[in-house]
This record gives structure tokens, sequence and C-alpha cells, in this order.
């Protein structure tokens, strides 16, 4: 009896999977359309581009001065710190170069 139980069960896994993606698929059909007419994808590409402009040049102008800035990671979490404007303020920028991009990316 307890190998019919999970023979069921497996099924309903495969027509939950079955049924997500159908519901992905639609959704994703109706997000496409949407950004197409909207011009969001516009959006997401600019502020993709200035999250990883963003990370690269604060890691430029602050690599050798900060001490809190070992790793490119570190340039990425403050960058989306904020861009996010959460701003736990366990990176701060040191130079003005690195300020002046911090400010940016609060805009």
């Amino acid at each position: 009896m307890g190998a019919g139980v999970y023979t069921v069960l497996y099924v309903f896994r495969i027509l939950h999977l079955f049924a997500l993606i159908y519901i992905l698929k639609l959704l994703g059909s109706n997000f496409i359309s949407f950004s197409k007419q909207n011009g969001l994808g516009y959006g997401i590409i600019a502020i993709t581009a200035i999250f990883i402009i963003g990370s690269v040049l604060f890691y430029i102008f602050e690599f050798n001065l900060n001490p809190s800035i070992g790793v490119f990671e570190d340039a990425i979490w403050f960058s989306l710190v904020s861009v996010t404007t959460t701003g736990y303020g366990d990176i701060v920028p040191f130079t003005l170069a690195g300020r002046v991009t911090a400010a940016f990316f609060n805009c």
C-alpha cells in the first residue's frame, strides 16, 4: 500500500509541474507583449547598465583606497545596496569620485 501512495504523489507532482509550466508560459507571453507595448525592455536594459557600470566605476575608484573594498563582489554589494536605497553602511565611499558614483546610484 505504501508504494501506491508514492505513485499517486509522483503523478500529482508531474501534473503540478505541467500546470506550472503552462502558467509560466501564459504569464510569460503576457509579460512579453506588455513589455513590447510599453518599452519595459529599455528600462530593464538601462537599470542593468547603470548597475554594471556603477559597480565597475566604484571598484576602480575605491579599490586601493577603501579597506572595505577587497574584491569586485564588494563593489557589486555596494551597488546593490545603493540601488535599492537600503544603505547598510558597511561599505561607504572614501574618494570624491566614489561619492559621486554613489550619488548617481541613489538618483
